[in-house]
């Protein structure tokens, strides 16, 4: 999403869905390349719709070279984050969905419906739960972000919430906040080396 390619010219984009800015169509359960083909995979508010972490996990296995980095970015479930996410966005938190770290059968029908659980990347990374699913992975990074900025940025909708002269100040209260995640990050960012 967004302008990445300003930064990684030679990123493959990609989607479960097919648009106009993407590169090509990708299911994390089943990547179209080759066994240690991909530098990294960078996957932005993908893992929050992962019902099946682990088959996300074996494929991007398969995919990485050694050495090869997952890089998460994720809802933070802060204070802050619990009370946006909950109240001013579609998905569930679902602190009570179910989480498994075992593979599933990705051709089995309920492999492909629609799930989202914002708060299973905190769940996994910040609260260890499943910690059987990370085996063969270094948990390299887990950072949570405060970024206001990003919240009032109006995400893919609109409108963006201050003008662009207000920028500045809104990039120091983030950096003030920042100090204090728990209460108030709203993002979190993840890295998983394969070993």
């Amino acid at each position: 999403m967004g302008n990445i390619k300003q930064h990684i010219p030679d990123c493959i984009t990609s989607d479960l869905f097919p648009n106009p800015w993407l590169d090509r169509v990708e299911n994390a359960y089943e990547l179209n390349f080759s066994d240690g083909s991909i530098g990294h995979l960078i996957l932005f508010d993908v893992w929050h719709h992962l019902e099946y972490p682990a088959s996300a996990l074996l494929e991007a296995r398969r995919v990485l070279v050694p050495g090869g980095k997952i890089i998460l970015m994720e809802p933070a479930m802060s204070l802050v984050g619990r009370l946006i996410y909950g109240n001013c966005h579609h998905e569930l938190l679902g602190f009570d969905a179910e989480l498994s770290d075992l593979p599933m059968d990705i051709s089995a029908p309920e492999a492909t419906r629609y799930f989202a659980a914002q708060s299973s990347a905190h769940r996994i990374f910040i609260n260890r739960e499943l910690p059987g699913l990370l085996l063969g992975w270094n948990v390299c990074c887990i950072r949570q972000i405060t970024s206001f900025a990003y919240l009032g940025s109006g995400g893919f909708r609109g409108p963006r919430l201050y003008p662009d002269f207000a920028a500045p100040a809104v990039r120091f209260a983030d950096s003030v906040l920042g100090l204090l995640p728990d209460i108030f990050a709203a993002r979190i960012l993840i890295v998983l080396t394969k070993q």
